[in-house]
């Protein structure tokens, strides 16, 4: 009886702890609990919102990267990505970096232009789009890409196009390779330093299922999947991401083409070797699209958190072991919620050593991830910056 009590009041001490850092007006990261999402309030301007899309993480500048929303004062409602913004932990501020001249409303004959560009508009930037998981941070080159997508209301539906973005000019490049992927929606890509190349998997297209690989030094996009090859089922909306000590690209979950059938499958790619192999984790999370996944550099392990399930959006949190191929599920006393695709938006500060995931309006969510054994106070503070509004 009186452990259970003991137990009880830790867990109220715990959650009342979590949530007075989550509403205080200045913190810093050694606030962050372990093995908890923490709610961080981000003052000043910052994106409106669009689903289906990807948090990027970008060494150079420190921060999450995301192709999003902008809506111009004149026009309030956007439907689709139309802007770069990146969002710096040091600061706990969002950023616009490049916005689309044009924007478009829920009909072709709604599309406009720009009343007023904060900073200016750019002439030369990706269309407006759902870009899904074709977004991704070249590292090596110092470059983000950009492939596909979809606009419906566009005439043009799903894109077969190719930029880059260069935070160095702050500016993008239509790349127009000779040879690229098809049109498609709902794809995965992730960049692969080890070969310094972008490896794309599947989606929504009419070649798929299809592996390609595109290098962004000679502007070549070379298919990859040869007849016979082993690959995982056709599929969309799946999670992709570089696990660094082993190699490999892992891929989990997804839905089927047809949208019957969700996965729960965990795969890994060799991108030296280009063979696919089914892993099969004793345990895995329930199957789902959508998921956000992240790679911890310190701690060696992949952290996945919600995505659309069976019954609608769901808000667990994992842990991938790849040196052992185990699943491992938490229970962190707060989460972000159910989210849904909202979950894609996850990415790794290794600056900070903590995962941050972008959630609607004025809100970011962190999470430190510490193993079981290990003081939360290890983590050296001269790697930690300082997290405060200013």
């Amino acid at each position: 009886m009186m452990v259970g009590r003991v137990r009880s009041a830790w867990f109220l001490c715990a959650l009342t702890c979590v949530l007075a850092h989550a509403s205080a007006l200045a913190y810093t990261l050694t606030d962050l609990p372990a093995n908890n999402w923490f709610k961080i309030t981000v003052s000043g301007t910052y994106p409106s919102f669009r689903e289906w899309n990807e948090g990027v993480y970008n060494s150079a500048l420190h921060s999450v990267m995301l192709f999003d929303g902008y809506a111009d004062a004149s026009h309030p409602y956007t439907i689709y990505s139309n802007s770069l913004w990146t969002y710096d932990f040091a600061t706990n501020a969002y950023t616009l970096r490049t916005l689309s001249p044009y924007h478009g409303g829920t009909t072709p004959s709604d599309w406009y232009q720009v009343s007023t560009c904060n900073p200016p508009c750019q002439w030369v930037h990706p269309y407006d789009r759902h870009p899904y998981g074709g977004f991704i941070n070249d590292t090596q080159d110092n470059v983000a890409i950009l492939f596909g997508g979809v606009n419906a209301y566009s005439g043009i539906y799903e894109m077969d196009d190719t930029w880059a973005y260069s935070p160095v000019t702050n500016s993008w490049t239509n790349r127009n390779p000779t040879t690229h992927p098809s049109k498609r929606s709902e794809h995965a890509m992730v960049y692969v330093p080890t070969t310094n190349e972008v490896i794309l998997f599947d989606g929504y297209c009419n070649t798929c299922p299809d592996l390609w690989s595109y290098k962004y030094p000679t502007n070549t996009w070379t298919r990859r999947d040869t007849p016979g090859q082993v690959l995982p089922k056709g599929r969309r909306t799946h999670s992709m991401i570089f696990l660094p000590d082993q190699g490999r690209v892992m891929l989990f979950g997804g839905k089927s083409y047809d949208e019957i059938t969700l996965f729960n499958d965990t795969w890994l790619y060799d991108p030296v070797g280009n063979t696919w192999s089914n892993v099969s984790p004793l345990l895995s999370p329930a199957p789902r699209l959508a998921a956000g996944l992240a790679y911890d550099t310190r701690n060696k392990v992949v952290l996945m958190y919600g995505g659309y399930g069976a019954n609608g959006p769901v808000n667990d949190t994992w842990i991938y072991h790849p040196d052992t191929n185990r699943w491992e599920a938490l229970a962190p006393i707060a989460t972000p919620g159910p989210i849904g695709r909202t979950a894609w938006r996850l990415a790794y500060d290794e600056a900070n050593g903590e995962f941050l995931l972008s959630d609607s309006a004025n809100v970011v969510w962190a999470f430190r991830y510490v193993p079981s054994g290990q003081a939360l106070d290890s983590i050296k503070p001269s790697a930690i910056r300082d997290l405060r509004p200013r």
